[in-house]
């Protein structure tokens, strides 16, 4: 029997769904690129999802945990241009900020480099009373936003 590519991890809070990619080459900000936004050769059509977050790494809702994987996935995206955008839902208000995460992103992709107008790159940050999550997109964050006609 052939596996599962995607996997339903549940609701993680009310109104948000997550997936996890089975196939180490299904990255999920990779994904993104291709089937959302303009550039998508098929766009991702729902009648339910409004928009989709990416999530390339997750840890715990906690700012130490979130410095150790803001290392590793913003390393290689280090002199572009860039913008945060920061998605809180339901909970984790003591847990880490929009500034503390703002913070982080400036100490490792400079904060002369921030750009709201014309970044390169977008620094996605999830965060949930579980987990905070984190991918850096090559597109802007109105292309999360689902199609809901082809």
């Amino acid at each position: 029997s052939q596996a599962r590519r995607f996997l339903s991890v549940g609701m993680a809070c009310r109104q948000v769904a997550f997936l996890r990619a089975q196939r180490p080459e299904d990255v999920p900000s990779g994904l993104a690129q291709q089937c959302l936004g303009p550039k998508a050769a098929r766009p991702f059509v729902s009648r339910f999802a409004e928009r989709v977050f990416p999530v390339d790494a997750a840890s715990r809702p906690r700012l130490e945990d979130f410095r150790v994987i803001a290392s590793s996935v913003l390393a290689p995206h280090v002199g572009q241009t860039w913008r945060l955008i920061f998605e809180q839902f339901r909970g984790g208000w003591n847990t880490i900020s929009r500034e503390d995460a703002l913070s982080v992103c400036k100490g490792i992709l400079d904060a002369e480099n921030l750009s709201v107008s014309d970044p390169q790159r977008s620094v996605v940050v999830t965060l949930t009373p579980k987990f905070v999550g984190l991918s850096v997109l090559e597109m802007d964050v109105e292309d999360l936003e689902v199609q809901t006609e082809p």
